[in-house]
């Protein structure tokens, strides 16, 4: 059965919650959860919150960019931001000399 949104709901839902829900429901009118789009559908709310771990930590890089120059943790407003910014380049600097790239 479809959920019924209602204003204050869809206010204090997220994006996301109300995406993973939206494919909850299509999968359970489906008859057969054995077929392909079945199976297909039981695995995107995990994609989904997959893309959106990513993008936090591609938007915690690009913060981080700002103090891409500096290695000096005083510069950063929070080690955190330090710790994902020298973990960034530690792991750019590994891939660019698997590919043959700068080091």
């Amino acid at each position: 059965m479809k959920h019924r949104w209602t204003i204050k709901e869809l206010k204090e839902t997220s994006d996301v919650d109300i995406i993973k829900t939206l494919i909850n429901e299509r999968r359970n009118e489906l008859t057969n959860p054995y077929t392909p789009i079945s199976s297909r559908l039981a695995k995107l709310p995990a994609t989904v919150d997959d893309l959106v771990a990513t993008n936090a930590e591609l938007l915690e890089a690009l913060r981080g960019l700002y103090y891409a120059n500096s290695d000096d943790e005083d510069d950063y407003p929070d080690k955190q931001l330090y710790d994902i910014v020298m973990s960034a380049s530690e792991k750019a600097k590994q891939v660019l000399s698997k590919v043959g790239g700068s080091k």
